[in-house]
């Protein structure tokens, strides 16, 4: 299955990326002015740089259009990968400006703001980045055991103990992420074979059951389509409408089955010869149309010329080559200047 869909959650809400990385960064520069250690001051310079560089990333993927357009294929496997980068430094050092805090200050307010920072953002992320589990569990490993071994090297009990709640909250919320990919995973997979199974109905729908060419429905939407697109443009449009002649006979003399035979047959022949650049259509009985986009007027009378040597020929079934003929009608459109087609 594509990661696409789950690439796409990365980005699902920029606006909580961009709240995250200015409060953050805007904490860590207050704590490392006010504690004054050089190491401190260098950690929040990097995190309010990468900060900077995550907003303004997200933002242009927002201007550049939505998410679900935007992230396909390649460029999907790109910006996952730049976010990737971004996410997993900017919690290594929001961790690694926790666990300097701790080592270079006394006072409690800087550490609690410090520890707290960390901890919310690993909290945030859990969440956030849930339809890719290894990175949230990165991220969220990268923020909090930091924190958990700066707590441990004071040796103080109270603060030991909080080390190790912290770690018992990143294990609780690894479990969270991961049961929170499953739900989306689980909902990624219904919506597409909800989709496909749509898709599937809609085109059956739309489809002969014998021969397997287009029925009058699709017959009608495609044609319409192709009548409003070729206006102003330098071909015209041909429509072949075809009524077989002795079917009744074949019908009458072998049986249904030699009938049905025979249609299939045909409409396999105009399908190979015109189905892909144009429109094959089983309208009902022995009637089909051909639809094809041409230059000149004498092209139609070409195709129609090659329509009833395909339905001329024999068809086989049964050890007997049962024949037809074809009466057809020809009509096109924008019809440019009058003239007569015979066959």
């Amino acid at each position: 299955m594509s990661g696409i869909p789950l690439s796409r959650s990365l980005y699902a809400s920029p606006q909580s990326l961009v709240i995250g990385a200015l409060t953050s960064g805007a904490i860590t520069a207050i704590v490392a002015l006010v504690g004054g250690s050089r190491s401190m001051v260098v950690c929040a310079v990097a995190i309010v740089i990468v900060a900077g560089i995550r907003i303004v990333d997200a933002l242009r993927l927002r201007r550049s259009g939505s998410t679900r357009s935007t992230l396909a294929g390649r460029w999907a496997n790109r910006q996952e990968f730049l976010y990737r980068t971004g996410a997993l430094c900017y919690s290594a050092l929001l961790g690694t400006f926790g666990l300097l805090t701790l080592v270079h200050t006394t006072d409690g307010v800087l550490q609690l703001l410090a520890v707290t920072t960390a901890v919310g953002y690993a909290a945030g992320i859990a969440g956030r980045n849930a339809g890719r589990p290894w990175i949230a569990l990165s991220q969220l490993c990268f923020a909090s055991v930091p924190l958990a071994l700066g707590l441990f090297a004071s040796v103080e009990p109270l603060k030991i103990v909080l080390g190790v709640v912290i770690l018992l909250f990143v294990v609780a919320m690894m479990d969270i992420t991961l049961q929170t990919y499953g739900v989306i995973l689980r909902a990624t997979i219904a919506s597409r074979e909800k989709t496909a199974l749509a898709e599937h109905h809609a085109a059956v729908a739309r489809r002969d059951d014998l021969t397997g060419v287009a029925n009058r429905t699709a017959f009608r939407e495609r044609f319409e389509a192709q009548l409003k697109a070729v206006v102003g443009r330098d071909h015209s449009l041909a429509i072949h409408w075809i009524d077989l002649d002795r079917f009744k006979e074949i019908n009458d003399s072998f049986g249904h089955l030699a009938g049905n035979a025979v249609l299939a047959g045909i409409a396999r022949r105009l399908d190979e010869a015109f189905g892909r650049s144009g429109i094959v259509a089983r309208l009902g009985g022995d009637e089909f149309a051909v639809v094809c986009a041409i230059a000149r007027h004498d092209d139609a009378i070409d195709i129609g010329r090659e329509i009833i040597a395909l339905v001329e020929r024999p068809v086989q079934h049964d050890g007997r080559m049962l024949r037809v003929g074809a009466s057809l009608g020809i009509a096109i459109a924008p019809w440019t200047a009058p003239m007569p087609i015979r066959c």
